[in-house]
């Protein structure tokens, strides 16, 4: 090739007209050219990292404001089935109870609706303690129970 053409990676030509880059600017590119290998991101993601990582350690189980005295890890009881759950489910037309997503337009790994306890209680299977929410809707549920607790009996 002529100087001051170069072959691009994706095959184009372009310009360089025969000027070379300073070495600063050379070791600057090689550093770039490395992605993830780079040293200088590789120290800042390790130093997050561990951060992430101890906070973790200091807020977990018992320690975490969420704890709920261990309420998680009770088995549910023996008539905790699945017919149970689909019979909710069609009572409530396959629709979440709090955003009104159709169970049909629902796309990912949880394909179904979550059958929710109003009470929190595992043991209570009445159907009028049971309603269906999406898992997004699910998950909200989980902070600040005494208020959905009331709500959801109040639509009751």
């Amino acid at each position: 090739m002529p100087r001051g053409i170069y072959q691009h990676k994706r095959g184009r030509i372009a310009w360089n007209k025969g000027i070379s880059p300073k070495q600063e600017t050379r070791q600057k590119m090689s550093i770039a050219k490395l992605g993830d290998k780079n040293p200088m991101k590789r120290l800042k993601n390790r130093n997050h990292l561990s951060k992430i990582q101890k906070d973790r350690k200091v807020n977990c189980g018992e320690k975490s404001h969420f704890w709920k005295g261990g309420i998680s890890f009770f088995p549910y009881p023996l008539g905790w089935i699945e017919t149970l759950r689909d019979s909710i489910r069609q009572r409530d037309n396959f629709t979440c109870q709090e955003c009104y997503i159709h169970q049909d337009e629902l796309d990912g790994f949880h394909k179904k609706l979550a059958v929710h306890h109003i009470d929190y209680d595992k043991n209570n299977l009445n159907p009028d303690n049971l309603i269906i929410l999406c898992d997004s809707c699910h998950s909200k549920t989980n902070i600040n129970r005494s208020y959905w607790m009331n709500y959801f009996k109040g639509r009751i």
